[in-house]
């Protein structure tokens, strides 16, 4: 987290950039029951990966999560399953929701709006606002409000 606090200068408005390999700490101090979770970032979308079966030691099965921007700029889920098999699109909102309750991403008290995801992985201080994100190459940008009582 001191890579978010550092890039944080100001009350209101600030740009933060975080990289695939900090998102894959923050994921793995916070969702502990995912296995070997990892973050690949392209400007198209974000995927989380992590580790389902590993019997097969030199392939194990990797579970993916794919985040992509509407065309309303709205984050949505593109594909969860494996790297090879996807479940259906119309399951996916069903899913998303499964997802957000088991993290407890529906918790009033977190950040609003459909960056539930990222913001529980990187922030628990109430006092930010997460108001865009954009994928680039190897990381993320995210434009965060910072309240003013933060001080």
């Amino acid at each position: 987290k001191f890579a978010i606090n550092t890039q944080i200068q100001k009350v209101g408005e600030n740009e933060v950039k975080i990289s695939q390999e900090d998102l894959t700490t923050f994921a793995r101090f916070k969702f502990p029951n995912f296995k070997d979770v990892s973050f690949e970032v392209k400007p198209e979308y974000l995927r989380m990966y992590w580790v389902i079966d590993e019997t097969i030691t030199d392939n194990p099965l990797y579970g993916v999560l794919e985040i992509q921007k509407d065309s309303n700029q709205n984050l949505i889920m593109t594909k969860l399953g494996t790297v090879r098999i996807s479940l259906p699109q119309f399951l996916n909102q069903a899913i998303l929701n499964l997802f957000f309750s088991y993290f407890n991403l529906n918790n009033p008290n977190k950040s609003e709006g459909n960056y539930k995801f990222i913001a529980e992985m990187i922030s628990s201080n109430p006092n930010l606002t997460f108001k865009d994100i954009t994928f680039e190459d190897g990381f993320i940008t995210i434009k965060i409000n910072v309240d003013g009582n933060l001080l």
